[in-house]
């Protein structure tokens, strides 16, 4: 893949997306049932305000890629949503680049690359080479700039045997690429990527994900990832914001994640033979099976280098690493309403 490169006016370590003290609330009427019920509704409607996001603060810099995690309904596609200028917040202040979408709206909106996983702006009938052509025209590219572009976006998206091809032949995962490489067309600063691997295959997965790797290495875009499928935020995000009930709930890296709320490291061991030394958070099962828990990787070497000891003949040892779905769940299920959560806490 050729790596991309497009002139910024940003460099790494800048803030690039700044997002300070955002709410937003939805208004939702709740319907009474029958048809009395129906002409009640008419004169006096009873409505409900839900919360979705409740002051979050939030900075992205330039070659960043910051993951959004969250059970349904946490607010990240909301957020992402307000950042493209699909919604308006009704507190607070959202920045790219330094620009309001209110006072700069035209300005704001060419920084920004917006892939809904579940929603396609593809269209139907043209081939992909019309389709970038078609976003060229729309944000006024230059054709100079415009053709070196979608020359590294091809080589970088693998797209040369499918740019003549139209868009209702293709796969999920081709489209997927065509419609990220189509919003890279006028060289945004930002790409807000919205479950962008769903209902892709093993393969595709692997492969967009690969590519977008490459695309946040090369081109020094600040991207902002929202999905369930944890092997995204894994591969991609340099950081994580965890969301429940519109409320930022964790901030910081996977490790911090991990070590803060993982379960620790499981150990297995089978021996030809054991004693009953005791060691911390060594459980014997049997005269040759023991269990053990190391919260760290000092407290796993130490119960790696003290097992000779307990044990005459090692048959089989089995550990188990803390993973990040495990450290979610043990976050949403420990959180109290309205607590923040993070490394430090």
């Amino acid at each position: 893949m050729t790596p991309l490169s497009y002139p910024l006016e940003v460099h790494m370590g800048e803030s690039v997306v700044s997002v300070t003290a955002v709410s937003k609330q939805y208004v939702r009427v709740r319907r009474r049932p029958g048809v009395a019920g129906a002409m009640v509704d008419i004169f006096a409607p009873r409505v409900e305000r839900i919360q979705a996001l409740a002051n979050i603060d939030l900075q992205v810099s330039a070659g960043h890629c910051l993951g959004l995690l969250g059970p349904n309904g946490a607010g990240k596609s909301t957020l992402i949503k307000l950042i493209a200028a699909i919604l308006v917040p009704d507190a607070g202040a959202i920045r790219i680049q330094g620009l309001l979408p209110a006072t700069d709206r035209h300005a704001y909106l060419r920084q920004i690359g917006v892939v809904f996983g579940q929603r396609s702006r593809l269209i139907w009938d043209l081939p992909v080479r019309d389709v970038l052509e078609l976003f060229r025209m729309l944000y006024r590219v230059d054709p100079e700039s415009y053709r070196a572009r979608v020359e590294r976006l091809v080589n970088c998206f693998d797209l040369a045997d499918l740019i003549d091809v139209p868009v209702r032949q293709l796969s999920l995962g081709q489209k997927m690429r065509c419609e990220i490489a189509a919003v890279l067309v006028p060289g945004p600063s930002v790409l807000l990527l919205d479950e962008p691997t769903v209902g892709l295959d093993l393969r595709a997965q692997y492969a967009l994900r690969s590519m977008l790797s490459e695309l946040k290495r090369s081109a020094d875009v600040a991207m902002l990832i929202s999905s369930h499928e944890l092997h995204d935020i894994e591969q991609l995000a340099d950081s994580i914001v965890v969301m429940d009930k519109g409320r930022v709930v964790f901030h910081g890296d996977g490790e911090q994640l991990i070590q803060t709320y993982g379960t620790g490291y499981r150990v297995r061991v089978v021996a030809e033979g054991g004693t009953l030394a005791a060691h911390p958070g060594v459980e014997w099962l049997s005269a040759n099976e023991l269990q053990a828990e190391a919260q760290d990787t000092r407290t796993l070497t130490a119960l790696l280098q003290w097992l000779p000891t307990a044990c005459s003949a090692i048959v089989d040892v089995h550990v188990t690493v803390p993973s990040l779905e495990d450290a979610l769940l043990k976050l949403y299920e420990g959180r109290c309403p309205g607590e923040r959560l993070s490394p430090s806490s």
